[in-house]
Parts: C-alpha cells; structure tokens; sequence
C-alpha cells in the first residue's frame, strides 16, 4: 500500500513539474492547435468583433479579407514565461469565421511560432506541445479577447 501511494505521489509531481497540456475546452482535437468557439452571432458582426479585438491588442495586419472573412496578423515577438522557463517567440495568428446559421458563427484562432534566420519556418501552436512551453496562451487570449468583444 505504501509502496502504491508513493508511486501514485511521484506521478502527480511529475505531471505537475512537465510541462505539458494546457487544458482548455475551447482547443479542438485531435492535434489541440486550434482554438474555437461558437457564438450567438451572424458571421458578418463576428468578424466585425475579430478585426476590432486584433487591432486593439496591437497586431499589425497581413490580411484582412471581409469577404472570407479571415485575419491574419505580421509576426510579432512574444514573450511566454511559465515557471523557470522563458522564451521568446516570433509569433502570428489567424483568426477565420465561419457561418453556422443566420445566427451563428463559428470563432477559430491559429496560431504559429516562427523561426530560423528570416523567420520563414512555422509551425502550429498547441496546446498540449509542452516543447512550445507558455505559447499557447496567446492564441487562447485573442479568442477569449473575442469572445468577451461579442458578448458585451
């Protein structure tokens, strides 16, 4: 019994001392790299709502099309710390609407981490990428950042 208790306390420090999943409800499996969330608005008022959240955090555009109603940001550095780790990430999003209804949309927020010399390779933000340690809050921030946009 001992011996079992002492495993099960060697388990959970471990999964509490990697980094790994972050949980979030609004991440979309199977690979948890994009964040997503229904909303109780026409597609036309959520991309509205969208576009005035990237602008207002800051983020500089690369594409802005009403029409498809997709945003895609400049890369941008990004500073994520979660606990002794820190880095420092060159960082764009994609926001996308989709209509689910006369009423409805659909919110999904991408968000990609760049690198080498001139910043030409990507790859996807995820959520349960404990190797990108603190990343995914940003793409998470900027569909909650929406999300409250549309329900006020």
């Amino acid at each position: 019994m001992r011996a079992l208790r002492c495993a099960l306390l060697t388990l959970l420090a471990a999964g509490c001392a990697i980094p790994g999943f972050e949980h979030d409800p609004h991440a979309v499996a199977p690979a948890y790299d994009r964040w997503e969330a229904v909303v109780a608005a026409p597609a036309e008022s959520a991309y509205a709502a969208a576009l005035v959240t990237v602008l207002q955090s800051g983020y500089t555009l690369a594409l802005a099309s009403r029409s498809d109603r997709v945003i895609t940001t400049n890369l941008r550095r990004e500073f994520a710390a979660s606990g002794l780790d820190a880095t420092n990430y060159d960082m764009r999003y994609t926001l996308s609407v989709l209509p689910l209804g006369a009423d409805s949309s659909r919110l999904s927020v991408v968000g990609h981490f760049c690198f080498g010399d001139d910043r030409s390779e990507c790859g996807l933000v995820s959520a349960r990428d404990g190797g990108r340690v603190g990343a995914w809050q940003f793409v998470r921030r900027l569909g909650e950042a929406a999300l409250a946009r549309l329900a006020s």
